[in-house]
């Protein structure tokens, strides 16, 4: 989903965008299978929780698309440095 937000929006609205559609997308799944909405949602997070952005950076660069994974490494690095600067940051306490 990311990847599909990406091309269209900046970094962190394209996260916030794939988090909503995947959100709507387990919701739908549970409805229609009369399933957990947990069994779409809970793989989805993982991949979006510690970072959607470090994710395709790795991602990028063990398959050797060592350019692409710097951009996105940069990316991130920036997307959490304006998070800190703008007073976003989460407590765990």
């Amino acid at each position: 989903m990311y990847t599909f937000t990406s091309s269209y929006v900046a970094a962190p609205i394209a996260v916030f965008l794939s988090s909503v559609l995947l959100g709507f997308a387990s919701n739908v799944f549970a409805k229609i299978k009369k399933r957990n909405s947990s069994i779409m949602l809970v793989p989805g997070m993982i991949l979006l929780v510690p970072g959607s952005l470090g994710f395709f950076s790795i991602s990028n660069l063990l398959q050797s698309n060592i350019v692409e994974g710097i951009e996105i490494a940069l990316k991130m690095l920036t997307t959490s440095m304006n998070r800190e600067r703008d007073g976003w940051t989460l407590s765990l306490s």
